[in-house]
């Protein structure tokens, strides 16, 4: 089960690789 903050960065994560950033 994911942290709060884990599922935050995997969101953040998510995020900016359909934005073209890769991390």
């Amino acid at each position: 089960m994911a942290t709060p903050e884990t599922a935050i960065k995997k969101q953040i994560r998510d995020y900016l690789k359909l934005d073209g950033w890769f991390v």
